[in-house]
């Protein structure tokens, strides 16, 4: 099999250490193995697969009695990998356990377009140096719960990665106002800033891109301002804005996001009467407004939400029946 240039165990139960003669397929391209039940670190010999454009070794965990045990990959082999694999356009090592800063070594990976490295146990400042990563479509922080990103880094990251599709920093220290800057990644799908420690005005132009399907800024509490009137189409799928401090009425345009399964504003301060356009929104699946200062009947026309599944609008001011 030294001739195998795709192998992908995704998902298959191996429940073991990941097998040093894996490195013996050396014409591997793709080596796919999430979800395989590895731990343990992950072995040197990995980084003999020069040829690899694509390694996922994501979401690798053991339980062991009462505990999990992950995979990891800690110095020397992190570095040791990131030096020979240099062909690597996918590079996912999502929950795989490192527990050090993100190592700068990483923009040495300059064919890179994915890079997924969410809830890696990483801690201090994400360094500049990703920002060299300037084929990334793809980029996953989240879930580090002791990284930071911070003034003038953050800038330079989203001034440089002018390509990015998707970009989650959920649960990642910003402490800092959402840079208007965002609204010119123009190929953004997918947004995720939750958790971040945001505060200020939020950007409305953010909403106003042309691809996003998936914005999440909830739980950053110091998060202010008002929706605008909703003027543009969109091809928002799920919304999340709640536990934000964002006031004032919910537009009846809201209705025109006829693409929504997902919106949650529970939490916030937003007053006034639930518009009844919301009634247009048929493919809703999940609908929070909980915890506002709404006031008024429950509109007749969110009994048009054939399709929802979960409907919270408790902790307001609200009058009279639920349609359904």
């Amino acid at each position: 099999m030294t001739r195998l240039q795709k192998l992908d165990l995704s998902e298959v139960n191996i429940s073991s250490t990941v097998p040093n003669i894996l490195a013996n397929l050396s014409s591997l391209t793709h080596l796919g193995l999430r979800r395989c039940g590895f731990s343990g670190q992950i072995p040197s010999d990995i980084s003999q697969l020069s040829h690899l454009s694509s390694l996922d070794l994501s979401d690798n965990y053991m339980y062991s009695f009462d505990h999990f045990i992950t995979l990891e990959l800690k110095e020397p082999i992190l570095k040791s990998l990131v030096a020979n694999l240099t062909s690597l356009q996918k590079l996912d090592l999502n929950e795989v356990n490192m527990s050090s800063t993100v190592p700068n070594i990483l923009a040495n990976l300059s064919s890179l377009t994915h890079l997924g490295l969410k809830g890696c146990g990483f801690s201090g400042q994400i360094p500049s140096d990703i920002s060299q990563l300037s084929h990334l479509s793809s980029l996953d922080l989240s879930y580090n719960f002791d990284l930071e990103l911070k003034e003038p880094i953050l800038r330079s990251l989203v001034a440089n990665l002018t390509s990015l599709q998707k970009l989650d920093l959920s649960y990642v220290n910003m402490s800092s106002t959402v840079p208007n800057i965002l609204a010119n990644l123009s190929s953004l799908t997918h947004l995720g800033l939750s958790r971040c420690g945001l505060h200020g005005e939020f950007p409305k132009d953010i909403l106003k891109l042309s691809k996003l399907r998936h914005l999440d800024v909830g739980y950053n509490e110091g998060l202010t301002g008002y929706l605008p009137d909703f003027t543009w189409s969109s091809p928002l799928e799920t919304l999340n804005l709640g536990n934000t401090s964002l006031s004032g009425e919910l537009p009846a345009s809201t209705g025109n996001f006829s693409f929504l399964t997902y919106l949650s504003m529970s939490g916030c301060n937003f007053s006034r009467s639930i518009p009844s356009s919301l009634g247009n929104l048929t493919k809703l699946t999940n609908l929070y407004l909980s915890h506002n200062a709404f006031v008024g009947n429950v509109p007749h026309s969110l009994g048009n939400l054939v399709q929802l599944s979960y409907l919270s609008i408790s902790n307001n001011q609200l009058t009279g029946p639920v349609p359904f």
